[in-house]
């Protein structure tokens, strides 16, 4: 062989290294997708741009003493198209607020004190009403953002961690373009960089509080293009443009990917992209994520509204039965104006199989945003139990080296 093709075969297999690791269109999640024959994801493959469509799948293998690597695959990788994050951006948050109580280093004050915000968070201009409210911890405020995906639990989290937290570390952790800037009442931005103050609680009585912040950053989402729709709906008329939504928040699909990955198997990620927290703080986190509302206590809520399949998309759909008790989906959800994200860490205890996937597309036919007509049931949900589907299937098929050693959480 001549030298110059020698060279130039090395540069081509390298280049074909970098394009695999970076994960641009690979053909193995390309060829997972585009060979399955169901009606909804042939539906979705064909029209990808006008739904919108990304897919992230890491496999996970271990080596001899279980310690894991990770192997990422994407499907139309899209980091500059916008997408509306809903409840994704809970997400980080409730990591965030397990950093930063600990970080207080203030005696007495952890994720079990009682807290209440003293300020007018929800922007209603009168702040007589929060007298009435109940403080809570940062524990109860978590278990019901993950499990039942509550705003007003996003909204506290977000009052005790203030913009500038939130900000700093999305750079440390190299997330320059995610923005949480927006809570979930109307608020305007200026409204929304103002958090604090909270009270905290020791045997009924304050004894610690946190001070009124106002972030000076005027964040907004940083990319090209943030309106979506070609028409939308305000109180009752009409408008003839779509919604521009520079000033609500955003993480790119593979930001949250990555936070998904982060909670689970931090060993395997970079040291920088990983939460600042103890072994109890990733536990609970786990368990919060992959618990059902029937585990929820104190709270109790009946199957037949809140079934297990509540707050999880991928594999298994929209059934209302017990979802099978060797799997467990430790995840988080985003629906609102047509977009339906999940971002999942999928565990077979009986299989020893486990995978990430995550995966977002926007399911609104009028394209019309606000109007209320979605087609979350006919399109969204099918089309995200396939996708699980498929990948758990090849899972569960993948030779593997070592298979893992994978321990059920307590959910009690």
């Amino acid at each position: 062989m001549r030298k110059g093709n020698f060279k130039s075969m090395f540069l081509l297999i390298g280049l074909s290294i970098v394009w695999c690791a970076k994960g641009q269109e690979p053909t193995l999640l390309k060829s997972l997708l585009e060979s399955d024959t169901s009606a909804v994801v042939k539906k979705i493959l064909a029209n990808q741009d006008k739904y919108r469509l990304q897919v992230i799948y890491t496999q996970i293998n271990r080596d001899s003493n279980n310690i894991p690597s990770l192997q990422s695959f994407y499907y139309r990788h899209r980091p500059d198209e916008y997408f509306y994050q809903a409840s994704m951006v809970k997400l980080p948050c409730a990591a965030f607020a397990l950093e930063k109580v600990r970080a207080l280093q203030i005696k007495g004050v952890d994720r079990f004190t009682l807290f209440k915000a003293r300020s007018n968070y929800k922007c209603y201009g009168n702040t007589k009403y929060l007298r009435y409210e109940q403080a809570e911890s940062l524990s109860q405020l978590i278990r019901r953002l993950f499990v039942l995906s509550d705003n007003n639990a996003y909204n506290l989290l977000y009052e005790f961690l203030g913009q500038a937290y939130i900000h700093d570390r999305f750079r440390q952790m190299g997330q320059d373009s995610a923005r949480i800037i927006q809570k979930f009442v109307p608020c305007d931005p200026t409204s929304c960089r103002s958090t604090g103050p909270l009270t905290f609680y020791k045997n009924g009585k304050p004894f610690y509080s946190t001070p009124k912040e106002i972030s000076t950053q005027e964040l907004s989402v940083p990319l090209a293009n943030t309106t979506v729709g070609r028409q939308h709906v305000e109180g009752r008329r009409l408008r003839g443009y779509g919604v521009d939504f520079k000033n609500s928040n955003f993480i790119t699909l593979k930001g949250l990917h990555e936070f998904v990955m982060a909670i689970n198997l931090p060993e395997a990620m970079a040291l920088e992209k990983r939460f600042k927290l103890k072994d109890s703080d990733y536990t609970f986190l786990r368990s919060s994520m992959g618990m059902y509302p029937r585990e929820l206590s104190p709270l109790k809520y009946k199957e037949d509204k809140y079934p297990d399949t509540h707050m999880k998309y991928l594999l298994v759909g929209k059934t209302k039965e017990r979802i099978d008790t060797n799997i467990r989906i430790f995840n988080k959800v985003g629906l609102f104006y047509g977009f339906m994200t999940d971002c999942a860490y999928i565990v077979d205890y009986k299989n020893k199989t486990e995978f990430f996937l995550s995966a977002v597309l926007y399911v609104n036919e009028d394209d019309v945003i606000n109007d209320g007509v979605y087609e979350y049931d006919e399109l969204g949900h099918p089309f995200l139990e396939r996708l699980g589907r498929i990948i758990y299937e090849y899972e569960l098929k993948r030779p593997k080296a070592f298979l893992p050693q994978l321990k059920k959480l307590s959910y009690k």
